[in-house]
């Protein structure tokens, strides 16, 4: 699994996020959202900060959801 780059995240992207998380369920499909905190999505306990998923370069758990 490819995770997302930093480089491709902004305002808007579409994200899947996978099951390692406790507030965001396997497949949930979310749009990256931004405020004066960050970039974040919505998830059960409000809003996920991606910050904290950011590792190497990569966004641990996340994949770009794409179209065809």
């Amino acid at each position: 699994m490819r995770y997302a780059s930093e480089e491709q995240v902004k305002v808007g992207t579409k994200l899947r996020a996978d099951d390692g998380f406790t507030c965001l369920r396997d497949g949930d499909e979310l749009t990256v959202e931004g405020d004066d905190k960050g970039l974040f999505v919505r998830c059960d306990e409000g809003s996920h900060y991606l910050d904290g998923q950011l590792e190497r370069g990569r966004y641990v758990g996340l994949t770009l959801v794409t179209t065809k």
